[in-house]
């Protein structure tokens, strides 16, 4: 494990750290979105909670063949974050010749794993169920996540392609095929020790089985129930959780699965830290890894 991001702060100080850290930066990367149409805070379920929205960049240009749909679930330990944190490598995406949606979800300790689960499983619900109406086309449908994101996307994935998870975790899921998905600096199980482990309670005292338990401390081995998709996983030398990503390739070999991984050295000028594509998406190696990203969705 990398240098902790907040060695022994409280989950508070830790929530406050993230968000003063990104009002900064967002404010310095409001990037324009030509080329980009975007629909923003559309609901998936209408119950009129912000953190059930979601926002829609279409790419304004390509015709003809139907475009890929890029479904997006941001970071931010389960505890932190807004579908606006990934906007500026959305649009990116967008600009590349997909269409992507960006996803709020519920956030810990206000609900538990489960509730955060069951959030992104109705969110791809309503895609579903609504794709013509809102443009879009399933024919190719991918996940793009980072960090604790992909938590959820490995567990939301699972759900949706076993019937035996949904009876566990009492959700339906659509009949929508996932087609491949990238991983941004996975997060892929609790932590022991360090700034993630303030979470560890939270998430898994508020589940009510020990199957749901046992999945939480440890996300991977919940895709033993499925058909694995095609993932990129991409992480950083300076990556915190950098050990996650390696944990996942492992069960990827093991499994046989089709898989890319791409492990990116130390910067020379600044830090390529945790989910750094999301973060500063315009540092040279962020703009390497999209296209790589981009590269391997045009290619499945």
């Amino acid at each position: 494990m990398a240098k902790d991001l907040y060695p022994n702060y409280s989950l508070e100080e830790i929530i406050e750290g993230m968000e003063t850290s990104d009002k900064k930066r967002l404010a310095l990367q409001n990037y324009p979105t030509d080329g980009v149409i975007v629909r923003a805070d559309l609901p998936y379920l209408d119950d009129g909670d912000d953190f059930h929205k979601f926002d829609i960049y279409y790419n304004e240009e390509r015709k003809g063949d139907p475009i890929p749909t890029i479904i997006n679930i941001h970071g931010g330990g389960l505890v932190y974050g807004t579908k606006e944190l990934d906007k500026n490598m959305n649009v990116d995406f967008a600009r590349e010749g997909f269409n992507v949606l960006g996803l709020n979800y519920r956030l810990i300790p206000r609900v538990n794993l489960r509730e955060q689960i069951s959030d992104i499983i109705s969110a791809l619900n309503f895609i579903f169920r609504n794709h013509n109406d809102l443009g879009l086309s399933l024919e190719k449908t991918f996940i793009s996540a980072d960090s604790a994101g992909c938590y959820l996307a490995m567990a939301a994935f699972a759900v949706i392609n076993s019937p035996k998870l949904q009876d566990l975790f009492d959700l339906k899921g659509p009949e929508i095929k996932i087609n491949g998905m990238v991983f941004i600096s996975p997060m892929t199980k609790l932590e022991g020790e360090g700034s993630i482990s303030t979470i560890n309670d939270l998430v898994v005292n508020a589940l009510d089985k020990k199957e749901q338990k046992a999945y939480a401390k440890n996300m991977i081995p919940i895709l033993y129930e499925v058909e694995v998709c095609p993932i990129l996983i991409q992480t950083s030398s300076e990556d915190f959780i950098r050990d996650h990503s390696y944990d996942l390739r492992n069960y990827l070999d093991k499994r046989g699965a089709f898989y890319e991984f791409i492990d990116f050295g130390k910067g020379r000028d600044y830090e390529l830290g945790h989910v750094f594509p999301v973060c500063y998406p315009k540092y040279p190696e962020s703009l390497m890894a999209i296209e790589q990203m981009v590269l391997f969705l045009k290619n499945i």
